[in-house]
């Protein structure tokens, strides 16, 4: 250590500096570089992304009315074996038919979104456009990456039920068999609660696996690898699963604020009612389903964005962090967004 005070005080400054500099972003920062990505490119956004919201939307209707409802209703009032194959073909309408158009168009909203975003925050803006364009390229790994995602996730939840229902079968074979079954019962609602438990963690743990995938083009195992290494605790910097299950959370809640208050203004003027009396017909039931859907519709819309500009986001914060980039280089990145949107 020198004993000149001046050359004392410039190395401390640059020690706090440089220690500003690596220190993780706060959840307000967070917020806020998202909400300045999210103004300056989500308008351009909403056209391609209502489509996926579209598809995601009746995905969600379909299992909402075919699956979760029906679960709850039977027509095997008197077999129990019966009620229990229901319940199994209307698991399998959801896991194999809702679960996987969702999936698909969420992907695409995903990849169109990280593409034109992440693009921004290298200093290289496209239009939506060529967002779209070029994220078709990458669709096909981050679709596989997302059903991976999602089975591993879900892995749980699904062996929990499996379980379950083995276990009431097992006990509908007779006395003797009543106890393994009753066991093997127990064990599944403990599988469920545990699969609970690891579906939002393996949801935090591969939260940036469509950044990775778009940005950067990894495929497979390496893209997995890739996204657990910068969620991941590394040395001082803390684990980012928490803020990506927090996004979630907080995406989930924003739709359904929106959603259910358009959804009242709506019911407010009957307006699928006065549409379907004064259209009739098949034609007036349709344009009335389609006012039932618009909520959901235009909530997807204006949250898909925020949830995949914040991810985005976080994925560069990550990199930053981890990576020893200079935060001043990001800050760069985004200012100039800022800048264009203010003057205009």
């Amino acid at each position: 250590m020198t004993s000149d005070p001046v050359e004392r005080y410039l190395t401390r400054s640059r020690r706090l500096q440089r220690r500003s500099v690596l220190r993780p972003m706060s959840g307000g920062e967070l917020l806020d570089e998202t909400l300045a990505l999210y103004r300056a490119s989500g308008a351009g956004l909403l056209i391609p992304l209502a489509v996926a919201a579209l598809v995601m939307t009746a995905a969600e209707n379909f299992f909402t009315s075919y699956v979760f409802f029906r679960l709850f209703e039977t027509e095997q009032v008197d077999s129990v074996r019966g009620q229990m194959g229901e319940f199994v073909v209307n698991g399998a309408l959801g896991l194999f038919v809702a679960a996987p158009i969702w999936i698909i168009a969420l992907s695409y909203a995903t990849a169109v979104s990280v593409r034109h975003v992440g693009w921004i925050l290298l200093n290289q803006p496209t239009s939506p456009g060529e967002a779209t364009r070029d994220a078709r390229k990458t669709f096909p790994t981050l679709l596989r990456a997302s059903a991976g995602v999602l089975l591993r996730s879900a892995a749980g939840l699904i062996i929990g039920v499996v379980v379950l229902l083995a276990g009431a079968l097992i006990s509908l074979e007779g006395a003797s068999s009543r106890g393994i079954g009753q066991t093997m019962a127990v064990i599944g609602i403990v599988g469920l609660i545990v699969g609970f438990f690891w579906f939002i963690y393996a949801a935090g743990r591969f939260g940036l696996v469509a950044p990775v995938a778009v940005i950067e083009g990894l495929t497979g195992k390496a893209l997995m690898r890739r996204t657990v290494d910068l969620i991941r605790a590394t040395g001082r910097q803390g684990g980012a699963a928490g803020n990506v299950v927090a996004l979630i959370v907080t995406s989930v809640f924003i739709k359904y604020v929106l959603e259910s208050t358009m959804v009242q203004v709506l019911e407010g003027i009957d307006l699928p009612a006065i549409f379907r009396d004064r259209i009739g017909g098949a034609l007036g039931e349709a344009v009335a389903g389609a006012l039932i859907m618009l909520p959901g519709v235009l909530a997807l819309t204006l949250v898909l964005p925020f949830f995949t500009t914040a991810i985005t986001v976080l994925y560069f914060e990550r990199r930053v962090r981890i990576e020893g980039y200079d935060i001043t280089a990001l800050a760069s990145d985004i200012d100039p967004v800022r800048r264009s949107f203010g003057d205009a």
